[in-house]
């Protein structure tokens, strides 16, 4: 916990100016809405799929368990395939 509340306190100042940097001067509002979004919609899905996680089962994650490191890894790399 001490380690994401350092992050989030380094992060909290630099977001929004590293969302200006990369924008163009005409988009900078669609910009900063959509990383104001990002935050918003994380924040509001990350209770529920934590809850799905963690489910009633004495084991950790129940079926969830595999799935959830594929989907993420498959995901970062879609992000960064460049056809």
């Amino acid at each position: 916990m001490i380690v994401f509340a350092l992050g989030e306190t380094m992060l909290s100042p630099v977001g929004p100016a590293l969302v200006n940097e990369i924008a163009p001067e005409h988009l900078r509002g669609r910009y900063n809405a959509a990383a104001g979004l990002a935050w918003g919609v994380s924040g509001t899905l990350a209770p529920a799929i934590t809850a799905l996680y963690f489910n009633d089962t004495s084991e950790v994650g129940g079926p969830w368990a595999p799935v959830s490191p594929r989907s993420s890894v498959v995901l970062s790399c879609s992000a960064f395939d460049d056809t």
